[in-house]
């Protein structure tokens, strides 16, 4: 990478940066020259695994080539980029008006990118073979990982009692582990997990010392992430929450518990629903049925859980205008849906060189 970083902070001290840039490495705008391309862009956009090869080592240095023939050589790169995802996670990057995406080095660049690759991928591992899977009545809040252990106060949410922070969470989501806990749990677990693949051991072990790792912090939790500027352009790995309403604050309500309108025997998870955005206008979340939504899925699915699990409420309300204590508890429509499923708390994945 030396090659690669010391042309960027060449092209830099020659002005090419400009006053305002979205993706940059070393304070260069990345564009679409084929110079940029070759530096750089190609290491965030072509499949980690097809970085080798022929096809990819042409690239390496093409002084005394022609621009026609550089062009040849972009286009075959070009034609490495297969992973989806991974193409729209640059792209995105690009396409945010006034948000800057600063990278120190190329290589910082390439491990966010995988940073994020690998976080939306352990979800859809906890969902494929549940080795992380949600607490019940039958399966309490548990894990038999055994660098970690339960909450004092909630525990499903989990926290690192021994041993390196390294190892930990690679413990916690390895098969044969298994945890039983909620989807922000679980979506704590990914972040650090595609932390643990993007910074490596030693910067991960510096960034969570003495057994830091802990869900019910959110100085731990939200460690490798940073709030969205841009919040109608996702990336593919950015986190966020739909919430359902007011659904956890009728759940919560005693009174409503105590007329027995409420399930004690039920545990009430639907608040709303801790995600990534996979890409492709597509959410996951933890569970079967919040697998590879798009926007409007995520948004029924809520709807139907505020519109079933509360029924009973909302019945005896009816009477009372559908409202106690100011709370409005009515059914929500496909007309009101979209104003009362919102999308809050949008942050993005991150971490120092």
């Amino acid at each position: 990478m030396r090659i690669v970083e010391t042309s960027i902070a060449f092209l830099f001290c020659i002005g090419v940066a400009q006053t305002f840039a979205r993706v940059t490495i070393n304070g260069v705008e990345l564009d679409n020259t084929n110079a940029l391309y070759l530096q750089a862009v190609r290491h965030m956009k072509v499949p980690f695994e097809s970085q080798s090869g022929a096809t990819w080592d042409a690239g390496n240095d093409v002084s005394g080539k022609s621009p026609a023939e550089v062009q040849t050589i972009v286009d075959a790169i070009k034609a490495l980029e297969t992973n989806i995802r991974q193409i729209e996670i640059y792209d995105k990057m690009k396409s945010t008006p006034t948000e800057m995406f600063a990278f120190a080095t190329v290589a910082h660049a390439k491990n966010v990118v995988k940073q994020r690759l690998e976080t939306v991928k352990m979800m859809e591992y906890f969902n494929n073979d549940k080795r992380y899977w949600y607490h019940s009545t039958t399966n309490p809040p548990d894990t038999n990982a055994a660098s970690w252990e339960k909450g004092r106060v909630r525990p499903y949410f989990f926290r690192q009692k021994e041993g390196n922070a390294f190892d930990a969470i690679a413990q916690l989501c390895t098969p044969p582990r298994k945890t039983y806990g909620e989807c922000y749990g679980a979506l704590v677990a990914c972040i650090w997990w595609g932390a643990h693949e993007g910074m490596g051991e030693a910067a991960f072990n510096a960034l969570y010392p003495e057994q830091a790792l802990d869900m019910a912090r959110d100085n731990s939790a939200w460690r490798n992430t940073t709030n969205a500027i841009e919040t109608d352009i996702l990336v593919p790995g950015d986190k966020l929450y739909f919430k359902n309403y007011n659904y956890g604050e009728v759940t919560n309500t005693r009174y409503f518990i105590k007329q027995g309108w409420l399930d004690r025997n039920i545990i009430y998870f639907y608040s709303g629903e801790n995600a990534f955005f996979n890409g492709d206008g597509k959410y996951e979340g933890l569970g079967e049925g919040t697998r590879n939504l798009t926007k409007s899925q995520m948004r029924d699915l809520l709807v139907e859980k505020y519109n079933t699990q509360l029924a009973t409420v909302i019945a005896k309300l009816e009477n009372r205008g559908g409202r106690y204590n100011g709370m409005e508890i009515v059914n929500i429509t496909p007309l009101t849906a979209p104003t009362k499923i919102t999308i809050e708390s949008i942050r993005r994945l991150t971490h120092s060189p």
